[in-house]
C-alpha cells in the first residue's frame, strides 16, 4: 500500500480547488465561526490542516493555531499562504508534520481540536476505529 505521504504529495497544488467543490462547505464555514467566535477558545490544534484554510481563518481572528498534517508538501503551501495572508500572525502558528492518529502533546494542551479536513483511514484503504492504533 502507498504511504499516506505520497499520495498527498501530488495533491496538495489543485487541494484548495478541490475543496471549495464539495458540498460542505457550509458544514465547514458553520463549524469554524463557532470556533472563531467563542472567545473562550484561544489555542486551537488543527490536525489535518492540509494548505491553512482554516488555519488561517484561525489567526485572523486572533486564535493561537498548531497546525499539523503529514504532507511536507500542504505545510508548504500553508506556510506561503500564511506568510501571503496572515503574515503579521505568523508568531501565533506553530506548523508540525505530524499525523493526526499519534498525537504528540500533553493533555489540556489545546482549548479546542478541529479536524474538519482531516480524511479517515477508509480512503487509505484501511479501516480504522477511533482509539485504534495503526
Amino acid at each position: 500500500m502507498e504511504k499516506p505521504e505520497n499520495i498527498y504529495k501530488e495533491y496538495s497544488e489543485p487541494y484548495p480547488l478541490v475543496i471549495h467543490w464539495s458540498q460542505y462547505l457550509l458544514l465547514r464555514d458553520l463549524h469554524l465561526s463557532f470556533l472563531v467566535s467563542d472567545d473562550s477558545i484561544e489555542n486551537v490544534l488543527d490536525v489535518g490542516a492540509g494548505t491553512g484554510y482554516q488555519t488561517i481563518e484561525l489567526l485572523k481572528a486572533g486564535k493561537t493555531v498548531t497546525a499539523i498534517d503529514m504532507s511536507n508538501e500542504m505545510m508548504g503551501k500553508l506556510e506561503q499562504l500564511v506568510a501571503e495572508e496572515a503574515g503579521a500572525l505568523n508568531n501565533c502558528l506553530t506548523v508540525l508534520n505530524m499525523d493526526g492518529q499519534r498525537l504528540d502533546f500533553k493533555d489540556e494542551s489545546f482549548d479546542a481540536v478541529t479536524g474538519m479536513n482531516a480524511y479517515n483511514g477508509r480512503l487509505l484503504g484501511r479501516e480504522t476505529k477511533v482509539g485504534q492504533n495503526t
